[in-house]
């Protein structure tokens, strides 16, 4: 199932190398400082709905909802260095028994080839990634609020599929959700709802902490 991204994803990785992190150039003291920014109080636990469950990325550095009952579910890592860009990224592929996809892709990005970006200058360009992609139809983008941040979300649509892309940047990544279906109609369900606006930045939990607790709720973005 994951090959069926594969063009997508390199997509990403080919813009991603030139993403955002203009606060990447302060060095790693002004990330460690970021993420402790984005650490929640402990008594700020979010509870999955019933039927759902919490996805937590490998490096607990974020989490997102899909349904409790799937058909299939798949991750891959991989890594890459071109230039002066290098990176990690993490992916997420659920089957849903209906045949729709999820997809959570996470590109940590790093090197001296990111100081010069900003944020809108990210999301620009991931757009422009999907939009370049032959035989497609895509959508204008438009704001959503996605957690206690904003993102962008848009559709790509080709003869087989169509896609509902949200895409999140913050300093130093970008995370994508992505539903897809065979028609456009099966990506405005409620349950795509959830899925897509469900993204919680949070804190790496200490060493001590109990892996089954629910992520915490990022605290308002800082004015």
């Amino acid at each position: 199932m994951v090959r069926r991204f594969l063009p997508m994803l390199a997509l990403v990785l080919t813009v991603s190398l030139l993403a955002s992190g203009q606060e990447a150039k302060d060095g790693k003291d002004k990330e460690k400082d970021k993420d402790k920014k984005d650490e929640a109080p402990k008594s700020n636990i979010v509870k999955a709905p019933e039927g759902w469950k919490y996805v937590k990325a490998k490096d607990m550095s974020h989490a997102f909802l899909v349904p409790r009952e799937v058909k299939s579910e798949e991750r891959s890592e991989g890594s890459f260095k071109s230039g002066d860009f290098s990176g990690k990224t993490a992916t997420y592929v659920a089957t849903l028994k209906d045949g729709r996809t999820l997809v959570v892709v996470q590109t940590n990005l790093g090197g001296p080839g990111t100081k010069d970006m900003k944020i809108k200058d990210v999301y620009d360009l991931m757009y422009d990634a999907d939009k370049a992609e032959k035989g497609v139809k895509i959508s204008e983008p438009k704001e959503i609020t996605v957690g206690k941040r904003k993102g962008q979300e848009y559709f790509v649509t080709d003869k087989d599929s169509v896609r509902r892309v949200v895409t999140v940047v913050v300093p130093g990544r970008v995370i994508q959700l992505v539903v897809e279906a065979d028609k456009r109609e099966k990506l405005m369900e409620k349950d795509c709802d959830t899925f897509l606006t469900s993204l919680i930045l949070y804190a790496p939990p200490k060493k001590d902490a109990k892996k089954d607790e629910a992520p915490k709720k990022e605290p308002p973005k800082d004015k």
